[in-house]
Parts: structure tokens; sequence; C-alpha cells
């Protein structure tokens, strides 16, 4: 991916909306043309150079934390019970979106507390911590 930042440092001055739902929806219905680089890899890649250069914070779903918990819930379920069927796949999809939000708001969660930083620090939990940002 490293080889590909000029072209999509060139893509986010010329469109970078309409590459973002682009580069999502072929990942979303696994239209992907070629093995390497991977749809997962250039969608979630662009996605962190999106929000960068739109300068928009990564926890910005937060505000919405017990609707995507439950949504993302809802949908782990429905996973788990649709499994085999030719659907899944696009649920499945549906519950990694919403499982990263979910697992950033959790994480901004814990990290708002002094007394569970101390003790992920004691516990050696310093790689999360670093993860999660100061």
């Amino acid at each position: 991916m490293a080889l590909l930042v000029s072209v999509i440092h060139f893509i986010l001055k010329i469109m970078p909306r309409f590459f973002l739902l682009a580069i999502f929806t072929l990942w979303f219905f696994e239209w992907w043309p070629v093995y390497i680089p991977s749809v997962a890899a250039v969608a979630f890649f662009y996605a962190g150079a999106y929000l960068a250069y739109a300068n928009i914070s990564l926890f910005f779903l937060d505000r919405f934390g017990l609707q995507v918990v439950t949504a993302y819930a809802g949908i782990l379920l429905l996973d788990a019970a649709s499994k085999g069927q030719a659907y899944n796949s696009y649920i499945h999809n549906a519950g990694i979106l919403l499982g990263i939000a979910s697992l950033l708001l959790v994480s901004s969660m814990v990290m708002s507390s002094i007394k569970v930083k101390k003790a992920l620090l004691w516990a050696g939990g310093g790689q999360f911590l670093c993860i999660c940002g100061p």
C-alpha cells in the first residue's frame, strides 16, 4: 500500500468522496478484479487517508454510541444465524464496519477512565494504550 501513496494522494485531491464510496462499494459486494492488493487493504487504507486529509476524527461516530453498539449486536446475531446463506457476506461486511465503530467507542470509553488506564498499564496493557492513543 505504501507504493500507492502518490496515487491515493492524487485521488484525494480530485475526487475524494466518490472514490471512498466506490472503493467501499467494491469491498462490500466483493467486486475486485485483482488479488494483490486486496480490496479490503485499499478500502481501509484509503478511508484512513481520507479521514486524515479531510481532518475528520476517527472517533466521529462516538456521538451515536448506543445506536452503533445496538446495531452491531443485532448484526452480530444476524451474521451468526445466517452462516452458509448466500447473503451472509453482506451482513458480515456490515458487521465489520459497525464492529470497527463499536471498538473505537469502547476504546474511547475505556481510555476516559484514569483508573482503568492505570490498571491496563499495570497489567501489561501498554499495547492497548498505544493503539487507543493518549
